[in-house]
């Protein structure tokens, strides 16, 4: 079962994404 891993990976990727793009975007839009 080793796509767990890949899958787990993608998620952890999207989500470090998601809080980088969050943490960029918050300020300029205040």
């Amino acid at each position: 079962m080793a796509w767990i891993g890949g899958v787990a990976g993608v998620l952890a990727f999207a989500a470090l994404l998601a809080m980088r793009d969050t943490a960029l975007t918050a300020p300029a839009r205040s």
